[in-house]
């Protein structure tokens, strides 16, 4: 049977997109196996999975990581996924990953984009590789905006625009060239050509790139992503096992409120919102990815239906719109029932995509979170029909890119 190799980030945003196409590659007779940290043993159980690094992230460790990351705000978020997780898994994959698929027999590999280590050990063993864009799919281009800005594209930047973009640009550089240094050292030690380019930081295919994103969501394409495959949200029924909460049957506008399954704990956010859209009128209904503890959700059930998990996209059917940190995931998902959305961006490429779902019309962005900015963009988005016209439209666009369908065909195109 052929066997296909399935590495991303231990987060469900990253996991779920590729269980959706692993299910369907069973359906063809094809073998996936994921590869990973032993905490991610739980969420991928229906599938064969591998576990490296046992030494350098026991059991739990994951979860440190995941609350330092919560205390942080911003950039910082990034660089503590960086410092903690990402350089050791670098170390754990050079070390360990050769050895796993020469035992394996692994046919192909599909390797989430933020995995450049992954990628190396691929070429090292001559082993095919595509690239998977779970996350916000990264660009590094002159012309377009960085990752982690909340800059708009434009086609004539100002001359202090352009000079700025430069040099966040150089220093962009510079702090991913400091993250791949042990990725030097091995490529050094394996004699294998230098990376230039994104290869240096990220994990880029030379046959195929997917993301969840579809077309209208990215910026104009450019010499580095013009032949890549925009299939819109990768999704499958049986990667959620959550129920959809019970609500009264009634004409009270429901808002669905989440901020993913890493920034669930932030109380004082979710109660300030949740207080927010109860007082205009509104239903709002919470997510928190069991962050919060028994006392923190007695004190949100005053004002909101509070659920560890609730089954996404399907929650759509009952939302109105969406209020969020604008992690990726659950944008698709809003936008794939065309609702519109409140983006709140934290931190790391969420201000990136608030920029993206402000240019096509279907969301506003908060910059600045505050009681006055919350409520005037409630009214906003609840008045103004053009929100969810043009979440309507993204809607269109994603039903035409194909989802989790097109991508396993891209994989099965290049065994």
């Amino acid at each position: 049977m052929t066997k296909i190799a399935m590495i991303c980030p231990p987060l469900e945003g990253h996991l779920n997109p590729m269980k959706s196409i692993a299910y369907l590659l069973l359906e063809k007779g094809i073998e996936p196996v994921f590869i990973g940290i032993i905490d991610a043993s739980d969420k991928v159980n229906d599938f064969e999975h591998i576990i490296i690094g046992k030494q350098v992230f026991p059991r739990g460790s994951l979860e440190l990581v995941l609350r330092e990351i919560t205390r942080s705000r911003g950039f910082k978020m990034g660089r503590v996924w960086q410092k903690k997780f990402l350089h050791n898994w670098s170390k754990v994959v050079c070390k360990e990953l050769p050895t796993v698929l020469e035992r394996n027999n692994i046919d192909l590999m599909v390797i989430d984009q933020l995995d450049p280590a992954s990628a190396l050990v691929a070429d090292k063993c001559k082993i095919k590789f595509i690239t998977a864009c779970n996350a916000m799919a990264i660009v590094l281009h002159r012309d377009i905006p960085l990752f982690f800005t909340s800059y708009d594209y434009t086609e004539k930047p100002s001359y202090i625009r352009h000079i700025w973009e430069k040099w966040m640009l150089i220093f962009t550089n510079l702090i991913l060239k400091k993250d791949t240094k042990i990725l030097n050292k091995y490529r050094k030690k394996w004699n294998m050509e230098k990376r230039i380019g994104m290869n240096r930081y990220f994990a880029m295919s030379k046959i195929a790139t997917f993301s969840q994103q579809s077309p209208l969501l990215e910026f104009p394409l450019t010499d580095i992503n013009k032949n890549w495959a925009y299939c819109g949200p990768i999704r499958n029924t049986q990667t959620t096992n959550y129920d959809l909460p019970v609500v009264p049957k009634d004409d009270i506008k429901n808002v669905y409120i989440s901020l993913g399954s890493i920034q669930g704990s932030r109380l004082d956010l979710l109660m300030e919102t949740a207080k927010n859209c109860k007082e205009m009128g509104l239903r709002p209904i919470i997510a928190h990815a069991g962050r919060l503890d028994k006392n923190h959700i007695q004190d949100l059930e005053k004002y909101a239906l509070v659920f560890d998990y609730i089954k996404q996209p399907e929650i759509f059917e009952i939302c109105d719109f969406l209020i969020s940190h604008c992690g990726l995931n659950t944008v698709l998902d809003a936008l794939s029932f065309g609702r519109p959305i409140i983006a709140i961006p934290l931190g790391i490429e969420q201000a990136a995509i608030a920029t993206k779902i402000t240019r096509t019309g279907s969301g506003i962005m908060l910059k600045r979170f505050s009681r006055k900015n919350i409520q005037k963009a409630i009214i906003e988005i609840t008045s103004n029909l053009e929100y969810s016209l043009n979440a309507k439209r993204i809607q269109k666009d994603i039903e035409l890119s194909g989802g989790a369908k097109r991508a396993a065909n891209i994989i099965l195109k290049n065994l």
